[in-house]
């Protein structure tokens, strides 16, 4: 009896030491397996832009991955809560840069302890403000939850329209955007319909349908366009709808750059390590928070958003208080990446220095 009792007490603190562990650093086995199917949702082929033919499962795999190290660099940075100082070494310098760099966190030496860094009491609070989000992300990945986005791939079955009175003045139910000035007919914009849920023949609830969506313009831009911007995705808050670009699909997958991170070449910049799980966890953040937009920085020749890293950074350097990074999904996504190839000298530059 005793024997039987010792083996169900050992296969417990089993199970519950696997269920309390956290993954090793960037390890991507480590992370629980995510189902897009249990935390999207997608129209069936009422409209053929629908996802289920594109790595879905992957993309959000290294959302999780990209926001796991996030939420873990943040710990590192923020101390013990007995011991708020940081350990002085080359993998804590990397977090440190990147929060300095990203969010105007400063640093400098921890009181008389020389091997010690200490982050500036007045920026620790934004710090926690960054987590935030993170966690939320995560916690969303792991857990999911009942605010799914409708997803939708690309963006070749969305009718364009340059004016309104094409389509009779503006789409049915209500649009997302509403034109400036709604009296005139001829004003061009982006517009998507609400989804519906049409019901089968015993009243049963039918996956969501896209209704229809128009816009001005293609969404998606694989080649920068006259003001530099190449679009990877859209999301259309109000509706619940996220737009992912096609092309992101075939970018470099995160596993392979965390693997090869030692063999980039110097003045590699941190911009050319895109990534589809980064390019969803940029839209993901505009979905969950309505602070969240791409934020504008003025360049000399006018204003341009902040989707670079220099720009990021020259967005954090705005404010003491970082509050235009903070509220640019952006910002989120370059510390992300750059915490996860913490191998990189990626900063104060943006560049890889060495």
């Amino acid at each position: 009896m005793m024997n039987v009792f010792c083996l169900l007490l050992i296969i417990g603190l089993a199970f519950l030491q696997g269920a309390l562990s956290e993954p090793e650093w960037n390890d991507v086995d480590g992370i629980d397996r995510i189902s897009a199917a249990r935390r999207l949702q997608w129209p069936d082929d009422c409209n053929p832009s629908y996802c289920t033919d594109f790595e879905m499962d992957e993309t959000l795999q290294e959302a999780a991955l990209l926001t796991y190290n996030a939420r873990r660099a943040i710990d590192v940075i923020l101390g013990t809560k007995t011991d708020k100082v940081v350990a002085k070494n080359s993998r804590n310098e990397r977090f440190l840069q990147a929060a300095k760099a990203l969010f105007h966190i400063d640093y400098g030496d921890a009181p008389d302890n020389p091997k010690m860094w200490a982050v500036a009491q007045d920026k620790r609070f934004i710090l926690f403000y960054v987590k935030e989000f993170f966690d939320r992300v995560y916690q969303f990945l792991k857990q999911g939850g009942v605010y799914k986005p409708k997803m939708l791939c690309g963006d070749e079955d969305i009718k364009f329209v340059t004016k309104m009175k094409e389509i009779g003045g503006r789409p049915p139910d209500e649009p997302i955007w509403k034109a400036k000035n709604e009296d005139k007919k001829t004003t061009p914009g982006w517009y998507i319909s609400n989804f519906y849920s049409p019901k089968d023949k015993e009243g049963n609830r039918i996956e969501d349908r896209v209704v229809r969506i128009h816009t001005d313009r293609p969404i998606c831009r694989r080649r920068p366009s006259s003001d530099g911007m190449v679009v990877e995705g859209q999301t259309f808050r109000d509706v619940r709808v996220i737009v992912l670009c096609n092309h992101i699909f075939g970018y470099k997958e995160l596993e392979k750059l965390i693997r090869d991170q030692k063999r980039l070449a110097v003045g590699t910049s941190l911009d050319t390590q895109d990534t589809r799980g980064a390019v969803w966890l940029h839209e993901y953040l505009h979905y969950i928070s309505p602070e969240m937009t791409d934020q504008e920085i003025d360049v000399g020749t006018g204003k341009q958003r902040a989707y670079d890293v220099d720009l990021c950074m020259a967005l954090a350097r705005k404010s003491a208080s970082a509050k235009e990074a903070r509220d640019n999904p952006e910002n989120y996504v370059k510390l992300a990446t750059a915490v996860s190839l913490r191998r990189v000298k990626w900063f104060p530059s943006g560049k890889k220095a060495n």
